[in-house]
């Protein structure tokens, strides 16, 4: 058969139109296959994702005071096993699935949240990333730490899927935390740190303070700390025992002879 003949471009013809017929199918075969793969990687990961509600363990607060954890061991592992710091997860986790989904909306409903694809975890810098899901939600949920040392960590929470975020209103992120970030504040006659074991800030008062130190701390606390969190402020005088801020400004008439 000689190129350029009817019958030559008419088989040609007849073979390109299979070559792309196989092309075709190849190609629909191929995104069949990784459509497969999306669908049972997001199946086995949401089919993993535990059913709060038949936890037979809970107490009475889980999943309606804070987010019942599953999975955790790696997260719990990054905080130093900090069960404080645990608990203030759970409680910003329940906070941002009650604000951003309806499904939960109702304070009756339990929430549960499992950390899912480990091979998805990673460490930037400082910051190590989670991936997880809330039970009775298909939209995966980044969650991420970072430390600032003395058990502080700040938190963000984003659904990946629409990209909904709010760590400016979460607990982690408030005016307390951004404050202790701040510590210790070393001036001549006070000092201002804060104690990890006990979870509080200790103002020590040093020989020599006056009424204008008084005042110093009484604002950098009101400005930094929050007129909310002044119950976990307290005062000593060269750090021996504790004084309520009365008694500070008397020693300085008076001295506490005890102290």
């Amino acid at each position: 058969m000689k190129p350029g003949t009817g019958q030559w471009m008419e088989t040609n013809g007849e073979n390109m139109r299979n070559i792309a017929t196989k092309r075709n199918v190849l190609i629909l075969f191929s995104g069949l296959i990784i459509a497969s793969l999306v669908i049972w990687t997001l199946f086995f990961n949401t089919s993993s994702v535990v059913n709060p509600n038949k936890d037979k363990n809970l107490n009475p607060d889980d999943g309606i005071s804070y987010a019942v954890l599953y999975d955790y061991a790696e997260v719990f592992s990054v905080i130093d096993e900090n069960e404080d710091v645990l608990r203030s997860i759970q409680k910003d986790l329940l906070f941002f699935a009650r604000s951003t989904r309806q499904e939960f909306s109702d304070n009756t409903v339990l929430v549960g949240f499992t950390f899912v694809d480990e091979d998805e975890n990673y460490k930037q810098n400082e910051t190590s990333f989670f991936t997880g899901y809330f039970y009775g939600l298909e939209d995966k949920i980044q969650v991420s730490l970072t430390p600032y040392g003395r058990g502080v960590y700040t938190l963000s929470i984003t659904n990946l899927k629409d990209s909904t975020n709010i760590d400016d209103s979460l607990s982690m992120n408030g005016q307390r935390n951004r404050f202790i970030i701040t510590l210790p504040i070393e001036k001549s006659f006070y000092s201002i740190r804060y104690q990890l074991t006990e979870d509080r800030i200790v103002v020590s008062f040093y020989d020599g303070y006056t009424q204008k130190d008084i005042d110093e701390v009484i604002a950098t606390i009101n400005s930094g700390f929050g007129e909310n969190n002044l119950d976990d402020v307290v005062y000593s005088i060269n750090r021996v025992g504790i004084v309520n801020l009365d008694q500070v400004g008397q020693n300085l008439i008076t001295p506490l002879l005890q102290l």
